[in-house]
């Protein structure tokens, strides 16, 4: 795939609000799983099953984001 020139333009696209569904995320049921970050999940699934002592998981998000039981 050729790489290609991304106009400025393309870059932000802002959310039509009136059309959501409702007015706060917390009119929203919770969910019980991450949305969107597969490999990030996989990453730190992965992290968690080394048994040995030493190893430390270092992640970084913009708060709230998502949210660990």
């Amino acid at each position: 795939m050729a790489i290609q020139r991304l106009e400025a333009n393309k870059l932000y696209h802002a959310a039509e609000l009136k059309k959501l569904p409702c007015k706060s995320t917390k009119e929203l049921d919770p969910i019980d799983e991450i949305v969107g970050q597969e490999r990030a999940q996989k990453a730190v699934e992965f992290a968690m099953s080394i048994k040995e002592k030493g190893y430390n998981i270092y992640a970084i998000g913009q708060n709230g984001w998502v949210s660990v039981p």
